[in-house]
C-alpha cells in the first residue's frame, strides 16, 4: 500500500486520476495563500526587521539623491523577503522531498478539520454574541461541542498521519 491513498488505485481508474489532478491543483493553488501568510508573519518578526535594515540602503544605490531601483523601501523589502522565503522553502523541499506527502497530509488534516468543524462554529458563536442575541444553551453547547470535536478530530488525524 502506498503512503498516498490516491496512488493505490489503478492507472485506468478515471475518477482516481481526476482526484489526483484536483489534489495537485489544490496544492498548487494553496501555495500562494500559504506564501503570503508566511511572508506577512516573517515581515513582522525580527527576521523582517533585519531584512528591512539590510535592504534599506539597497533601495537607493548611489546615495539618497539617486533614483531608487524600487518604488519604495517596502517594495524592496517585500521582494527580498519573497526571494529569501522561496529559497528557504525550496531548500527544505529538496531536503525532505521524500516526506512531501507527509506535509500535504498534515496540512490537510489540520486545515480541513479547522475549516469543517472549528471555524464555522466559532463564527456562529461570535456572530451571535456581536448581534446582541442571547443564543439558547443547547445551541451554545452544540457549537462548543463542535469546536471541541474539531480539536479532537485534528489530534486524531495528526496522530494518524504521523504514526502511519
Amino acid at each position: 500500500m502506498s503512503d498516498f491513498l490516491l496512488t493505490s488505485y489503478a492507472s485506468s481508474d478515471t475518477l482516481a486520476t481526476v482526484a489526483q489532478l484536483m489534489t495537485a491543483l489544490g496544492v498548487g493553488c494553496s501555495y500562494l495563500l500559504t506564501m503570503l501568510a508566511l511572508k506577512g508573519a516573517v515581515a513582522e518578526s525580527p527576521v523582517g526587521s533585519a531584512v528591512r535594515e539590510s535592504v534599506g540602503p539597497l533601495s537607493r544605490p548611489g546615495g539618497p539623491d539617486a533614483r531608487p531601483c524600487h518604488r519604495t523601501e517596502r517594495e524592496a523589502t517585500d521582494r527580498a523577503l519573497s526571494v529569501l522565503l522561496f529559497a528557504v522553502i525550496t531548500a527544505l523541499a529538496f531536503c525532505g522531498a521524500s516526506k512531501l506527502l507527509l506535509v500535504v497530509a498534515l496540512r490537510g488534516t489540520i486545515l480541513c478539520t479547522a475549516m469543517i468543524y472549528i471555524i464555522p462554529a466559532a463564527i456562529a458563536l461570535v456572530t451571535e454574541n456581536k448581534a446582541g442575541k442571547r443564543p439558547g444553551k443547547v445551541w451554545t453547547l452544540a457549537l462548543r461541542g463542535l469546536i471541541g470535536w474539531g480539536f479532537v478530530s485534528m489530534v486524531i488525524g495528526t496522530t494518524k498521519v504521523l504514526t502511519g
